[in-house]
């Protein structure tokens, strides 16, 4: 083989077998061949290095902008669990908790109140113990049943739920035409627990003034209702309950404040058409807003 130009000759020799009495076995050429093979040189290796690097270059480029193109990034409404979720598009960065990072709402009490013959409000006591967490759209039902366990009324409604409170689902005027209800049941269906702004938590309530007239004829309760936070809050709902020496509910309300600004308090009343069966010995008033309709 033989380098020359930057080209290789390499010479191939063919041979033939030849027999000799006296010599024995013996090989003569009888035929040569040549080939020559091209010798990269130094100039080319550069070029194609850097035709390799450039190509190269466009190739990441290209799959940087395609990509999205074909792999989809996870959302927290894409029906899969992925990226940091705990469930199917809930826990993780989701605003929606999964049921395992939550507790249930839970129902204290629910119970009717007969405000006129075949007229009663009904009222849900329930409590969240969840922190972080509330209900921007909780779909109810009430049901009311005589003392022989049929159904004489029902009442369905919506509402919302805030974090770590205790609060009132009140329903009013159901009309159960003859028939007493002796048990009410609550019913809630399915719901999901949502991140609360952390600014919700900075929003609070007085209760001031509680005056009760009146009781033994047309009961009447006035209230100073205050918000202590640095947001204008609208539609409040402020339910009261009435309750017994043995701290038993005998009669409940429920009215709408539908704008109560910054650092200020308004008065609000409560009224019933029947008189009080016993005497009051504590009041509860339960004010509260959607966290989720909050504009700060």
């Amino acid at each position: 083989m033989i380098l020359l130009a930057g080209k290789v000759a390499i010479a191939r020799t063919r041979y033939s077998k030849v027999k000799n009495a006296q010599e024995g076995v013996f090989y003569l050429p009888t035929k040569v061949k040549s080939y020559k093979l091209e010798v990269m040189d130094w100039s080319t290796k550069r070029k194609l290095t850097y035709l390799s690097i450039l190509l190269l270059v466009i190739l990441v480029v290209a799959a940087y902008f395609l990509y999205p193109l074909f792999i989809e990034n996870p959302t927290c409404s894409d029906g899969k669990q992925n990226g940091d979720e705990v469930g199917v598009d809930c826990g993780g960065i989701c605003n929606n908790f999964c049921a395992s990072q939550v507790r249930p709402l839970s129902i204290i009490w629910q119970r009717s109140f007969e405000v006129a013959p075949g007229i009663y409000d009904v009222l849900g006591y329930v409590e969240n113990q969840n922190a972080d967490a509330g209900v921007s759209s909780l779909l109810y039902r009430f049901k009311l049943y005589d003392d022989k366990n049929v159904l004489i009324a029902e009442r369905d409604g919506k509402t919302f739920i805030g974090p770590n409170q205790s609060g009132a689902i009140f329903s009013g005027g159901i009309n159960t035409g003859e028939r007493i209800p002796k048990l009410v049941y609550l019913e809630f269906e399915d719901y999901q627990w949502t991140k609360i702004d952390p600014r919700f938590l900075k929003i609070n309530f007085s209760v001031k003034n509680q005056q009760l007239l009146n009781a033994s004829t047309s009961p009447r309760l006035a209230v100073s209702v205050g918000n202590e936070s640095l947001t204008d809050l609208r539609n409040v709902e402020a339910a009261a309950i009435l309750r017994d020496q043995d701290d038993n509910a005998i009669a409940v309300s429920n009215t709408v404040i539908e704008s109560l600004p910054k650092q200020s308090s308004k008065d609000i009343f409560f009224t019933w058409l029947t008189p009080l069966e016993l005497p009051v010995a504590r009041i509860e008033i339960i004010p509260r807003v959607n966290p989720f309709t909050v504009s700060y």
